[in-house]
């Protein structure tokens, strides 16, 4: 999407106060660069049902017992359950390091999404305006959102959220550099 920025605001420009023609050929430019703006909300769908889970899970229920009519029959039977992640912090209860890490890990991937975005550009505006406002939220005020719901939940959700935060920066580095040596090797 960022490649094709320079595409979209020439068509903007050509368009200007024709913003059907200029949506379709928008529409247009994704089809032919074959781009789905799109793509990612998928996965935020799928993402939303997981938190929820393990939000109702490490909420509701204690894990003091364990149901044995749950189980399957070729499961052992454990005889003790450990809530602990790698037997260092409790995923069942609050936690301080846990949240900071998930506030933390959250900014590294606005960073890393938002970074060649918020540069200033010669034109002015309202959108513009907003667009770097937003940025700058997300940027970092979404952390701190994050560390707050990470450590007023449960150190699960902050795991959770700490491992997609990972991900999503891993993501984003993979790509810039898969699209880095594209350009390259068309030039």
């Amino acid at each position: 999407m960022k490649l094709l920025e320079p595409k979209i605001k020439e068509l903007k420009e050509k368009h200007k106060g024709d913003k059907e023609k200029e949506a379709l050929e928008t529409l247009a430019l994704y089809k032919e660069e074959k781009v789905n703006p799109f793509a990612s909300i998928l996965t935020v769908f799928i993402q939303i049902p997981v938190l929820l889970a393990l939000y109702w899970v490490f909420f509701y229920e204690p894990f003091s017992a364990v149901n044995m009519t749950r189980l399957y029959a070729f499961t052992p039977v454990p005889h003790t359950i450990s809530l602990q992640f790698l037997g260092i912090i409790s995923v069942a209860s609050k936690s301080i390091v846990l949240a900071i890490l998930a506030g933390l890990t959250q900014f590294l991937q606005a960073h890393m999404a938002l970074s060649g975005t918020m540069k200033p550009s010669d034109t002015k505006g309202m959108q513009n305006d907003f667009q770097r406002i937003m940025g700058m939220q997300l940027k970092y005020v979404f952390p701190f959102i994050i560390a707050v719901i990470s450590y007023t939940t449960s150190g699960a959700i902050a795991l959770y959220f700490i491992t997609t935060n990972l991900a999503g920066s891993l993501q984003e580095w993979h790509v810039r550099r898969t699209i880095n040596a594209e350009v390259r090797d068309k030039v």
